[in-house]
């Protein structure tokens, strides 16, 4: 009976509940009335509010509101998934001004950069330093925390993801704590972490590997579909990066 009573006495509290009564750290951080579309345009939905974090610990904050409010996070980049992943009707978290370059060595071409850093932000900045990534999609809209969390890759059989070149990742989990993993440090977490999908907690900061920048040279040929089914194999490994597009 006390168990049902809670139960009430939460639901009442969830509406009644004066949600502008937020946290003064966080009130010009977050708005109403957003409605969310994803890059596609095929999903959206209106979350009960938008929140932009500038740091580690406006996420910490967002999360244990969240969590007192009981409401549900979820966190987004550049929206490219086209799926429905990063959609709620509880809060939403927009990881755009989190988006620094916080280390750089140029010489060891290891880079740790907020999550919300977007792939062609990274981008400018490592060629200015002589570093680039061994491989990536052909989108460079997406932030780096969802290109990790959703498997994006490019081409070439011994490149990988791109979280495989990730050593390091921090992030806040379910209950509001700051968590650091790496390849060496909780691996089964860290590698949870990587190709996650939003799911062990909301990525905050990523340390990356680079390789030092190179030239690519292209070679485009027209080919038939049954012609590149028959030879896959031998095709995929004729070079080092190798993709075909479907007309």
């Amino acid at each position: 009976m006390a168990s049902r009573l809670q139960r009430v006495l939460d639901h009442i509290r969830s509406k009644v509940e004066d949600d502008d009564d937020l946290p003064v750290n966080l009130i010009e951080k977050s708005r109403k009335g957003f409605k969310f579309q994803n890059w596609a345009k095929v999903e959206s939905c209106q979350p009960d509010r938008l929140f932009y974090p500038r740091c580690v610990q406006d996420v910490v904050d967002i999360v244990k509101l969240a969590a007192d409010r009981k409401k549900k996070v979820k966190a987004f980049g550049a929206g490219h998934s086209p799926s429905d992943i990063a959609c709620t009707d509880g809060y939403m978290l927009s990881l755009d001004q989190m988006n620094r370059v916080l280390f750089l060595d140029a010489e060891t071409g290891v880079v740790q950069v907020e999550a919300g850093a977007r792939l062609h932000e990274i981008n400018t900045l490592m060629s200015k330093h002589g570093l680039a990534f061994p491989s990536l999609g052909s989108i460079a809209e997406q932030s780096i925390a969802g290109a990790i969390s959703t498997g994006t890759h490019g081409t070439g059989m011994s490149h990988g993801i791109v979280a495989r070149r990730i050593m390091e990742v921090e992030f806040v989990n379910g209950v509001g704590d700051v968590m650091v993993c790496s390849r060496d440090h909780q691996q089964d977490l860290f590698l949870s972490v990587c190709c996650g999908l939003g799911c062990i907690g909301i990525i905050t900061k990523i340390t990356i590997k680079m390789d030092k920048s190179f030239h690519l040279r292209a070679k485009e040929v027209p080919a038939q579909m049954t012609d590149l089914l028959a030879d896959i194999p031998t095709l995929a490994e004729s070079a080092e990066y190798v993709r075909f597009h479907w007309y």
